[in-house]
């Protein structure tokens, strides 16, 4: 069940399935923006996260130049992979766009009015949760 304000929206239809398929890909593109934008912000601050992270058991001058070049060049392997992810659920996301405003018509821009509201709500209490962990 779909709400909006005062409107509910109870869909039981065959493209049912193609809207929350349309909804879980819209998360899962936010999900790569932001993942897009956490390894930009590592780049820029020269911090390296957690997964690129290489041990190399050698302390040599070289050793370390070697393991920093190969930790910023899976950072930036992961942020060409990321884009080209995006690349694509951004087309999937248009097709079922177009497939879902043929199929609903006027109720289209009403469910996904509440695809997006609900998407930043979550989003919202994602925030407000991660600001609470870093502050405390």
């Amino acid at each position: 069940m779909y709400t909006t304000g005062m409107l509910q929206l109870k869909i039981v239809n065959a493209s049912q399935g193609q809207i929350h398929e349309y909804e879980n890909t819209k998360r899962k593109l936010y999900r790569c923006n932001t993942s897009i934008y956490f390894n930009k912000q590592c780049l820029r601050r020269r911090l390296i996260p957690a997964y690129a992270k290489v041990k190399i058991p050698n302390t040599s001058p070289a050793a370390k130049f070697t393991q920093r070049k190969s930790q910023l060049l899976r950072i930036k392997d992961e942020l060409k992979y990321l884009h080209m992810k995006k690349q694509q659920l951004n087309t999937k996301l248009y097709h079922l766009h177009l497939l879902l405003a043929n199929t609903w018509n006027n109720s289209w821009h009403y469910i996904q009015h509440t695809i997006n509201n609900k998407l930043e709500m979550e989003t919202k209490s994602i925030d407000q949760i991660s600001t609470a962990n870093c502050t405390t």
